[in-house]
């Protein structure tokens, strides 16, 4: 029998035990058995995607678990999703279904940390230390070859996961298992922990230039800080707090961004100063003044635009207006401010043809278009940093407020992502006709 695989259905049942006992007969086995393939699939997938190349070159590459190749952090986007399934499947309340998995979880990471040594993967940098672990020369990375000694970080994991259960366990002996208190300190410990082992790391995935593991740790800690202030602070001090978030990131300010961080890196000030300059004061000028002179006339009563019926009058002209932009730009030598200011309007038509049946999120269809600018034209995954978790910070605020649902700020999100990635794909890439 594979030790690894052996050690990995151990964790399984380290969880099933917490559940079972938690949940006597509620949960059937069949339950078990999608929860199992949906946490299986999403830990392979997430692995997958960082060896793209291997999985062309092989295509049955994806059905190799037993050599291991699974990812902790894409098992709990899985973990998530099937325990949301079961808990209104089985009318068991949600919450209280995620702190008993989450409260397991630990312990079973903690076991399953371990199939890492008997595969010699997941060590660190080369280390004298006396804990160092042995690497046969087969299995070592091509940089450190003749290193003998590596930072066993599976091993680092694997205490600081039975620490963080132990924190957990702590918690659930002074609070009520069931509002989601659990959830959200494992989100946070795990984050951190990860954030640390990561410190030493030698083999780290990319996508968009994005260290996966270290954007994807800094998400779980933001995930699980909001939760808790969600549960543990007052509803007025909330609202207070989504209220300023709103007003800062306020959706048409926020395109102006990508506007000036191209302008200054390609010195277009300098180079045709008029044309950008007239696009950069129409932009941000003109929906401001069409939106004092709506409001004066009573044709709406906030910038939010809160009354969904009237959205679509006020982004149709807005979307005229930025349709002026662009043939601004076309006088531009810049392709990226033609690709910005198409893109721009087009955002801005399908928002509105979009609201006159649902009510997307205009704060995060703006930041999504913001953050996907930036990254596409500049090339530079520091936005994607600083910027992507503002769209959970901005999305939690906008629910908060009541402005919109969960879908709403998603279908906001997606809407300016793929406008934005398919102007800029036709630009970069012209078709063949």
């Amino acid at each position: 029998m594979n030790i690894y695989g052996l050690l990995i259905g151990t964790a399984v049942v380290i969880v099933l035990v917490f559940v079972e006992k938690k949940f006597q007969n509620k949960i059937q086995t069949i339950d078990y058995i999608i929860a199992g393939i949906l946490t299986l699939l999403f830990a392979r997938v997430a692995f997958i995607i960082h060896h793209l190349d291997t999985l062309a070159e092989e295509p049955l590459y994806f059905f190799y678990i037993h050599e291991g190749g699974v990812s902790i952090l894409g098992a709990i986007i899985g973990i998530i999703i099937s325990t949301i399934l079961i808990g209104k499947k089985r009318d068991i309340k949600i919450w209280e279904l995620l702190d008993t998995v989450f409260l397991a979880l630990p312990f079973a990471q903690a076991v399953g940390r371990l199939g890492n040594y008997f595969n010699q993967e997941l060590y660190g940098y080369p280390t004298n230390l006396p804990w160092g672990i042995y690497i046969d020369k087969a299995n070592r990375i091509k940089e450190y070859i003749d290193f003998e000694k590596f930072h066993p970080i599976f091993a680092y994991e694997s205490i600081l996961n039975i620490i963080n259960g132990l924190i957990l366990l702590t918690i659930y002996r002074k609070y009520n298992v069931g509002r989601g208190i659990i959830a959200s300190f494992f989100l946070l410990n795990y984050g951190i922990i990860r954030l640390f082992v990561n410190r030493f790391r030698i083999e780290k995935g990319y996508i968009l230039d994005v260290e996966t593991a270290d954007f994807f740790a800094s998400i779980l800690i933001l995930v699980g800080s909001i939760m808790l202030i969600h549960m543990l602070v007052s509803k007025d001090i909330k609202i207070k707090i989504a209220k300023t978030i709103s007003s800062i990131f306020n959706p048409f300010l926020l395109t102006a961004i990508p506007f000036f961080v191209i302008a200054f890196q390609k010195n277009l000030f300098k180079v045709e100063p008029l044309y950008i300059t007239l696009i950069l004061i129409l932009g941000l000028v003109g929906p401001i003044v069409q939106f004092k002179i709506f409001r004066k006339l009573g044709v709406i009563n906030d910038w939010d635009i809160s009354d969904r019926t009237k959205r679509p009058l006020f982004t149709t002209i807005a979307g005229f207006l930025f349709l002026g932009l662009f043939l601004i730009s076309l006088l531009s030598v810049s392709t990226n401010i033609k690709v910005l200011t198409l893109s721009l309007t087009i955002v801005t038509f399908v928002f509105a043809a979009v609201s006159t049946i649902w009510k997307i999120s205009g704060h995060l269809t703006y930041l999504a278009f913001t953050i996907c600018a930036l990254y596409l034209l500049t090339q530079n995954s520091v936005f994607l940093y600083i910027l992507f978790p503002a769209l959970i910070i901005i999305g939690y605020s906008r629910v908060i407020l009541k402005q919109h649902s969960i879908k709403q700020t998603i279908a906001g999100s997606i809407l300016g992502i793929i406008v934005m990635a398919w102007i800029w794909f036709i630009a970069t890439y012209p078709l063949p006709i």
